[in-house]
């Protein structure tokens, strides 16, 4: 190989987000939880076709860079997963068994996993597209895919009651609030629903101006 061809492949970026590499890499390793899980989801035929481009190789690419953006856009609400309100984790934790583990240690120790982040489609009903990927824990997304809409809302609503209950944070609330406007905003609701939802997002805003005042 001449040395320009060495010195041009030593230059090349990261195939995902264009950062700098080190030599015989084409990912860099902040990338590779998103190049991984799209290389995962293509090759997994028991999913819905993920269709950004034509090309096997771009496809994939394009795939990770949407996890990536999604998940950068994370950033201002500390990674929560926009249907739980759970930390999400780009890799699972490194956890050693304990020689004594019993069954309580252990389901604890595996369920790291659950907070991993899964790429979800926004409409269930479409492929995996430019527009419908959404980033979630795993457990957000086995929720969205298994529960009917109407058991969906009522783990969603108890689990923010739960949090403002134990944690009357301003900020905490606040962050709960958005997820919860988003997804109800994409659901058609009957005029009952959206009284039941109304009243919610008003005790959530109470919390909020009585944390103002204290």
């Amino acid at each position: 190989m001449s040395l320009r061809l060495a010195n041009k492949k030593e230059e090349t970026g990261c195939i995902v987000c264009g950062g700098h590499l080190g030599k015989n890499n084409k990912i860099c390793e902040d990338c590779h939880p998103f190049w991984d899980k799209a290389a995962m989801v293509i090759k997994d035929k028991g999913r819905k076709e993920v269709k950004f481009d034509n090309d096997e190789k771009q496809n994939k690419i394009l795939f990770a860079q949407e996890m990536r953006k999604k998940w950068i856009e994370k950033k201002d609400t500390h990674f929560l997963c926009p249907y739980t309100m759970l930390p999400m984790q780009l890799k699972n934790p490194i956890t050693k068994k304990e020689a004594d583990e019993d069954e309580k240690k252990k389901e604890l120790r595996n369920g790291f996993k659950y907070l991993r982040f899964s790429p979800d489609r926004i409409s269930s009903s479409d492929l995996y597209v430019p527009g419908n990927v959404e980033v979630c824990t795993y457990i957000g997304n086995i929720m969205k895919n298994d529960l009917d809409v109407t058991a969906f809302e009522s783990v969603l609503t108890e689990r923010i009651k739960d949090k403002i209950t134990i944690d009357k944070d301003e900020v905490l609330v606040k962050l709960l609030l958005r997820p919860l406007l988003d997804f109800y905003s994409k659901v058609d609701l009957s005029e009952q629903q959206l009284e039941d939802h109304s009243t919610i997002i008003d005790e959530i805003k109470r919390t909020i101006d009585e944390k103002k005042n204290n």
